[in-house]
């Protein structure tokens, strides 16, 4: 208990004043004389315990020693007795003023929490509205600016951090906690990818994940066992089995947390149990639903229980966006980059802090686009974990983008947001297999699976037959095989040649810069290098054709979402279409350029969508002939 410094006079019409303050278990006391100190004398001893023989009364009579005061012109002196009485009758109406603090404090804390709260919500409700404000000015919307943002934080990786933003988002919306997880090889990017999504928003959104259990333990008696409710637990980078060892209890329960929503923890206390003279045991629980971020090289030791509870990203960025990013990243551009990190990503931050304090517990969301989410990804590998995933990130950037959302109010009195084209769209489009890879890529990966796609391994049985890259790759390491032998294995010189015999519909393309980009995202894996040289040799870690997967807005899918669901939801079909309709009229905003300026290693994905066009693939165009478009004109 902290009680700060209370004051009264020991005479009247004197200077000499006793102060008294708590910190914890100590007082200390202060003999003033005017401005100036007497005494002082710190102990555990309250006002009410001190007695006439205390150090502090017996040190403080004798500097206060023989006091007279004139009562109307009569002069009264006051004995050494005297003086200690009127000292001891100081510390007693201090111990009142003690008591009656007490007495008021949870009524003061109340009104100083009111205080603060309204304080705090008049400080987010004008950043919010500056931040709206800056949208106008530059004529974006709040996604385009999510892309323009997420492009000066890094090169490359767009897509990743924006992904990590929607994970951490639902988590911090308490939509949906959803594990991030960028994993690759060491030095390929994944702690810039974590990073940057970290930086996207506000600080409270993230906790320190790497804390023992007595530490759950110690923060949950401090700030309550629903601390962690809606925070995304950062693990930072796990090198490899050693770390995810050491920290297996206290990810099982993250794990749990996600799950369940509690978890109650057993764990050794200090001190001796009298009844069994064994080491005390301290049991404790926690309550809400967190997420957890975790960086990795190896994910193999992951096992299926945190890889179904997220997604999972690998390095994107070409060695030509990394090169750009270190190469521009200087002098007056490190500082403009610094500028926009710090005022426009500020905004946005207070913008999102407002949002989740004031907004997102008032609102629910209604998708008429649901069907055709779901016809999106219902082929794909986890559609059970999938149907309550995209939904939840879809909800997420509509509630993000309340103030741009048409609201619509139930017969039950709740009100709703209505989800966009634009809202599944992005997520459709973030999320989409094939986005990273140019038109080209895909093109060039379809190509490969004709002519080496030959063999999937099924099982780890059939990891070994003779067909498969493995036995290829052993093969030729042996000396059994040459590499033209190989059916499995190419070079980015054989893909050159395949792709020349193609009537030079290929010719010119970067093949290494593509055949890069493959194997950041997935598609192909580097077996090791060619024998008496430095080339790498590949083979596909893919085998099927990739299309350019699109949500498709099927008007018989969402007839059919707003016919069946009006009803759930408590709204009228015709109330749900005129949003429908008015949304098709407004196109949200495509086709408006906006004024931001973006970096030096803008994407092409990022400079289309920043401009106000639809997403392009990664990689189409020229990054660095952009470079007098951009900041460093």
């Amino acid at each position: 208990m902290n009680i700060p410094e209370q004051k009264v006079p020991i005479f009247a019409g004197q200077p000499y004043e006793i102060g008294v303050e708590q910190n914890g278990k100590i007082y200390t006391y202060i003999l003033y004389d005017e401005d100036s100190i007497l005494e002082r004398w710190s102990g555990d001893k309250s006002p009410i315990s001190m007695n006439k023989n205390s150090a502090f009364i017996n040190d403080s009579c004798k500097k206060i020693g023989e006091v007279k005061i004139d009562f109307d012109g009569t002069v009264f002196t006051y004995s050494k007795d005297q003086v200690k009485d009127k000292v001891m009758a100081a510390l007693a109406s201090l111990d009142a003023m003690f008591n009656a603090y007490l007495e008021n404090k949870a009524e003061n804390d109340l009104k100083e929490q009111q205080a603060k709260a309204t304080e705090t919500e008049e400080y987010l409700g004008k950043r919010f509205d500056e931040f709206a404000d800056f949208l106008i000015e530059n004529e974006l919307t709040l996604n385009q600016f999510l892309f323009y943002a997420a492009e000066w934080l890094a090169g490359g990786e767009t897509h990743n951090i924006l992904k990590g933003t929607f994970c951490h988002l639902s988590t911090y919306f308490k939509i949906k906690p959803i594990w991030f997880l960028p994993l690759g090889k060491a030095g390929e990017g994944k702690s810039v990818i974590d990073e940057a999504s970290v930086a996207m928003l506000p600080d409270d959104v993230f906790e320190n994940g790497r804390i023992t259990e007595s530490a759950l333990h110690r923060k949950s008696r401090i700030y309550g066992p629903d601390y962690v409710d809606g925070k995304v637990m950062r693990m930072k980078d796990m090198g490899g089995d050693r770390d995810i060892e050491k920290w297996s209890d206290t990810i099982d329960r993250y794990k749990e947390l996600t799950t369940e929503g509690e978890t109650e923890i057993e764990m050794t206390g200090e001190g001796i149990d009298q009844e069994t003279g064994e080491r005390k045991v301290i049991s404790f629980g926690l309550e809400g639903y967190c997420s957890c971020c975790i960086t990795s090289v190896n994910s193999e030791c992951f096992d299926g229980q945190i890889l179904s509870r997220g997604i999972d990203v690998a390095p994107t960025a070409t060695n030509e966006q990394v090169k750009l990013f270190a190469k521009y990243n200087h002098g007056t551009i490190a500082s403009y980059r610094e500028w926009v990190i710090n005022a426009h990503l500020g905004l946005f931050h207070d913008y999102v802090r407002y949002l989740k304090n004031y907004v997102v517990s008032e609102y629910g969301v209604i998708n008429p686009y649901w069907e055709c989410l779901e016809n999106w990804f219902k082929e794909t590998e986890f559609y059970k974990r999938n149907l309550s995933l995209y939904p939840a990130l879809v909800e997420t950037v509509t509630l993000l983008n309340a103030d741009y959302r048409s609201k619509i109010h139930s017969k039950d009195g709740k009100d709703y947001l209505v989800s966009t084209k634009e809202d599944n769209k992005l997520i459709g489009d973030l999320f989409n297999p094939s986005q990273g890879l140019t038109n080209n890529a895909i093109r060039i990966f379809n190509l490969l699976t004709r002519k080496y796609g030959n063999y999937k391994p099924n099982t780890l049985e059939e990891a070994y037959t003779d067909d498969d890259a493995v036995s290829d790759w052993e093969d030729y390491q042996n000396g059994n095989k040459s590499l033209k032998n190989c059916g499995t294995l190419f070079t980015v010189a054989n893909v050159r040649r395949a792709a020349s015999k193609d009537n030079n519909k290929y010719k010119g393309l970067p093949y290494g810069e593509i055949i890069q980009s493959l194997v950041n995202n997935g598609f192909i894996q580097v077996m090791g290098k060619v024998k008496r040289g430095n080339h790498n040799v590949y083979a596909l870690d893919h085998w099927e054709p990739v299309e350019d997967m699109t949500i498709i807005f099927d008007d018989d899918c969402i007839s059919k979402y707003v016919d069946e669901m009006s009803v759930v939801y408590g709204v009228t079909c015709h109330a749900l279409w005129e949003i429908i309709n008015g949304e098709n009229i407004e196109n949200d905003g495509l086709g408006v350029k906006s004024k931001v300026k973006l970096p030096p290693w803008v994407s092409p994905v990022g400079q289309g969508v920043v401009d106000g066009v639809d997403m392009v693939p990664v990689g189409v165009g020229n990054t660095a002939s952009k470079v007098g478009e951009s900041v460093g004109k």
